[in-house]
C-alpha cells in the first residue's frame, strides 16, 4: 500500500528508501539462517566423533575378556592350565572363545555392534 508509487501519502524519496529496506530485511534473515546452520556446525562433528568413538569402544570391549584371560594365563606360569590338567588347554581357548562371544552377543542385542 505505501509502496505504491501513486499513493499520496508518500514521497518518491520514501518510496526508495522502503524498498531497500525490504531488501536490507531479507539479507538479515538470510545471515540469521546462515548463523544459525554454522552454528550447528560444531555439534554436528561433535556427534559424529562421539559416534566413532563408540564404534571403537564396543569393538575394544570385546576383546578385552579374552584379552585379560591370556595376560593371567602368561602370568601365573607356576599354576598353568596345561600343565595341571590334561585338558587345560582347550578349556582355556573355550572360555576365552565363550567371554568374547557373549559380550558380542550382548552388543548386538542392544545394537551396538
Amino acid at each position: 500500500m505505501l509502496g505504491k508509487r501513486d499513493s499520496t501519502l508518500v514521497e518518491e524519496s520514501t518510496v526508495v528508501c522502503l524498498g531497500t529496506s525490504m531488501i536490507t530485511l531479507q539479507i538479515m534473515n538470510t545471515v540469521d539462517l546462515r548463523r544459525e546452520i554454522l552454528a550447528e556446525r560444531p555439534d554436528l562433528y561433535l556427534s559424529t566423533v562421539s559416534s566413532r568413538s563408540n564404534q571403537i569402544m564396543t569393538i575394544a570391549a570385546i576383546f578385552m575378556p579374552p584379552t585379560f584371560l591370556a595376560e593371567v594365563r602368561d602370568k601365573d606360569l607356576k599354576h598353568m592350565p596345561e600343565v595341571e590338567s590334561r585338558c587345560g588347554y582347550v578349556v582355556f581357548w573355550l572360555v576365552k572363545l565363550a567371554a568374547r562371544l557373549i559380550m558380542q552377543g550382548a552388543f548386538k542385542r542392544k545394537e551396538w555392534f
